[in-house]
């Protein structure tokens, strides 16, 4: 009772802190599932304004695109009308010299002024254009007009363009700046949700621990009372052999398996030294290995009827020469009496072909109620022991297990 309060006290501030453990980062989960909702609707913001200046930069590159063919239109026209003007005063200069030649008085002085002149500007031409001729005056007067309304044109188109261009420009600004806005934020939630994720492992493993400590203490509670179970069954181990046994060497094998429950029922399980192999003893081993996987049947002590755990035994020891009785509690006290093996500092040593003997309060109402026999090196290396261990079952391979033990023996 001391051993199981102090237990107790040991394990309840450990829970008391996995579930404080547990309630912080809860809060702290609570937290993180808040802002990754923030970010979530961040992100659906960031979209909804990616879309919309994507729009905006579509719109702006398409009306850029149109001004910038308007203005190539204009500068087209332009140059037309450039040419034509440079035809119009090569014939007005034709028209000079024809005057010249031909003509006389203030005509031909107009010519002679004309002809002295520099005729590179639309005004100058357009001033003195009438002495030659009152058709070429009117023809370099439109393709003025025409030029000069074309050139407003132009100055007023390439400052459209320019506008469009700077639409443009900025459009792509916003676009990139939503792009850049969206990235970081789907990273923000990467980041966040890896943080929940941690936190809710986290959560996991402390609940873990705590049910792994909640189920420690109570196997080890159940220990305890399997302990007292075992020791009221050496009781009855000795009170039996006392009885049935007037010679008294069944009551010294029942003292010792009152005295190796004792030992074998300490909390840590012994340390099993290998010892040295016998003719016989792997002679039993290998019967027992031939018949690997037939099936548990309660009762049977051979391969076509099936084996339970005396059965086997007994039939492995057959095998090797050495006849044992079908009953794993007359099999422990005939090897109590030819070599009980003990437990000493913590430490057993077994050979290969020994049998380890057990009780288990479900199995019957005898004192030992299973056996096992010990292989050596096996697939659970020297703690290697093979059985038939109950209905549904075949005969296996199992590692050595100490609740339950009573003791071991060699026939």
């Amino acid at each position: 009772m001391t051993t199981s309060v102090a237990l107790i006290g040991t394990i309840a501030p450990f829970l008391a802190s996995q579930a404080n453990a547990t309630d912080t980062s809860g809060t702290s989960a609570q937290s993180l599932k808040a802002q990754a909702a923030q970010i979530a609707a961040q992100i659906t913001y960031d979209t909804q304004q990616l879309q919309i200046t994507g729009e905006q930069y579509s719109q702006a590159s398409a009306q850029y695109q149109a001004d910038e063919a308007k203005l190539a239109s204009i500068r087209h026209r332009l140059r037309l009308e450039s040419r034509a003007l440079k035809s119009a005063r090569l014939k007005m200069r034709s028209a000079i010299v024809t005057a010249y030649v031909y003509g006389v008085g203030a005509q031909a002085e107009a010519v002679t002024v004309l002809s002295s002149r520099n005729l590179t500007d639309a005004n100058t031409l357009s001033t003195y254009a009438s002495v030659a001729t009152t058709e070429l005056h009117d023809a370099v007067a439109a393709v003025t007009r025409a030029r000069s309304i074309i050139l407003a044109n132009e100055h007023y188109q390439v400052s459209i363009t320019s506008s469009a261009a700077n639409a443009s420009s900025a459009a792509q600004v916003a676009r990139a700046s939503a792009q850049s806005a969206q990235r970081n934020a789907r990273s923000e939630l990467s980041q966040v949700r890896g943080q929940l994720a941690q936190v809710i492992a986290e959560q996991e493993a402390a609940k873990a621990a705590a049910a792994a400590a909640a189920a420690a203490a109570a196997a080890t509670a159940a220990a305890r009372s399997q302990d007292q179970i075992q020791a009221q069954n050496a009781s009855i181990l000795a009170q039996t052999a006392a009885a049935n046994d007037p010679s008294g060497t069944a009551s010294a094998a029942a003292a010792l398996a009152v005295n190796a429950s004792a030992t074998a029922n300490n909390v840590d399980a012994p340390t099993v030294i290998l010892g040295p192999a016998t003719t016989s003893g792997d002679a039993a081993v290998a019967a027992a290995e031939s018949v690997l996987g037939v099936p548990y049947a309660w009762g049977g002590s051979s391969t076509s009827s099936g084996f339970d755990c005396s059965g086997l035994t007994m039939f492995a020891w057959q095998t090797a020469g050495i006849s044992l009785p079908h009953n794993a509690y007359f099999q422990y006290v005939l090897t109590q009496q030819t070599g009980p093996i003990s437990i000493v500092n913590n430490t057993i040593t077994l050979e290969p072909g020994d049998l380890l003997y057990y009780f288990f309060p479900d199995d019957g109402g005898q004192p030992v109620t299973h056996v096992v026999m010990y292989v050596g090196s096996g697939p659970y290396g020297t703690d290697t022991v093979i059985a038939a261990p109950q209905t549904g079952e075949n005969v296996m391979y199992e590692p050595i297990y100490w609740g339950g033990y009573i003791s071991a023996g060699q026939p």
